[in-house]
């Protein structure tokens, strides 16, 4: 899995992991299971993550923080920057098999 993060100041890339009942596999009931940090202080501007089943992620820019494997059910992706002003973020994620 590759995200692409493009903001418009610096940010920490963060990873939220949820799990599922196998109730019903057409709706899963999907619950928050944890958060991770994927890298903190990305730079502005456009970078990547790259997260994989065998290799250690890495990143293009800042600090890695966890290494974090899949399979993961459902994730979901945000940015943040605590002491930031207002500004914007847009991302894509690629999923390979």
């Amino acid at each position: 899995m590759t995200i692409f993060a493009s903001c418009t100041q610096n940010f920490d890339l963060v990873m939220n992991v949820y799990t599922a009942d196998d109730q019903g596999q057409s709706s899963p009931n999907f619950t928050f299971y944890n958060s991770y940090t994927i890298a903190t202080n990305m730079t502005l501007g456009g970078q990547q993550a790259f997260l994989a089943t065998e290799l250690a992620p890495t990143v293009t820019s800042g600090t890695l923080q966890i290494p974090v494997r899949l399979p993961q059910l459902a994730v979901s992706f945000f940015e943040k920057n605590a002491t930031a002003v207002a500004g914007t973020c847009t991302d894509r994620i690629i999923v390979g098999y």
